[in-house]
């Protein structure tokens, strides 16, 4: 988890319109109408750099027992779980002709008898070797991000691209090929790495014009909601005009979103709210 302290609190909100819901003829098979057995929404919900532990201390703060022995979970008939470790060391990624993607480094990847070991720890104040192991060669929120947007592991800061640097296919692209609407909304500037791999590819968490720019213009949501707002600060106030900000999204951008002349691939134009939220 990389969170800026600097929290802009205000909202960019570029609305762009796609269809998002199935015909009748659609939802009907055989004959029959299948919209009652059908899934119409689904909403990816992340605690960026909480792992399934953290749950089980909220649960166990709130209830007294894990989150699997307390309602609704309890009577959830599948709950799946997945690893979302960096492949490997780097910081960009690796363009020779020998490059395997699905390669995971030594010492990368995950275990879970190790994660689970409560032998001690080399190091004091690590308590446990599982702690140890946890805290050796962790994930950044690009890596574990693109894994969940992508099902592909890759380096700390790719944006859901693999370790060779090739594009990856995004859920949202998928959603959009399945006639659905999408939408990205989060707490943190909006071309941060969490939000930016459900929107963007780029091999640098780091290059936040670009995915912002990226973001708003190659169509893959039809909605983006977040922090990053040039002229106001992490309190909500106005910027004097020579303190605004550009760092989260690219001033051309920005000015091309305040007049409407912004063009994404699905839509005609987008505009962007101006005030804080």
């Amino acid at each position: 988890m990389n969170l800026n302290k600097n929290l802009i609190a205000t909202s960019i909100l570029a609305s762009l319109f796609l269809s998002g819901c199935n015909s009748s003829d659609e939802n009907t098979v055989d004959g029959k109408d299948q919209s009652e057995s059908q899934t119409k929404n689904v909403i990816v919900m992340i605690t960026d750099g909480a792992s399934d532990g953290a749950w089980d201390i909220a649960s166990f703060w709130q209830h007294g027992e894990l989150l699997n022995d307390t309602f609704p979970f309890n009577e959830l008939d599948t709950r799946y779980a997945m690893s979302t470790y960096a492949l490997n060391g780097n910081s960009a990624p690796d363009n020779s002709p020998s490059c395997d993607p699905n390669a995971y480094a030594e010492g990368f990847s995950y275990s879970a008898e190790k994660a689970s070991s409560d032998a001690a720890a080399a190091v004091a104040d690590k308590v446990f070797a599982g702690y140890e192991y946890l805290d050796t060669n962790y994930t950044d929120s690009a890596a574990s991000g693109t894994a969940i947007a992508t099902g592909q592991s890759t380096y700390n800061g790719a944006i859901s691209i693999d370790s060779c640097g090739n594009e990856l296919k995004l859920i949202t692209e998928y959603a959009h090929d399945n006639k659905l609407s999408t939408g990205i909304v989060s707490t943190v500037q909006f071309s941060h790495a969490t939000p930016a791999v459900f929107g963007a590819k780029n091999n640098s968490r780091s290059n936040y014009t670009e995915i912002g720019t990226a973001m708003l213009k190659n169509g893959y949501a039809d909605l983006i909601m977040g922090a990053g707002h040039p002229m106001y600060d992490g309190n909500g106030k106005a910027r004097g005009q020579d303190e605004i900000n550009y760092k989260y999204i690219g001033e051309d951008t920005w000015n091309k979103l305040q007049a409407g002349t912004l063009v994404s691939s699905s839509s005609e134009t987008l505009g962007a709210s101006l005030t804080p939220r």
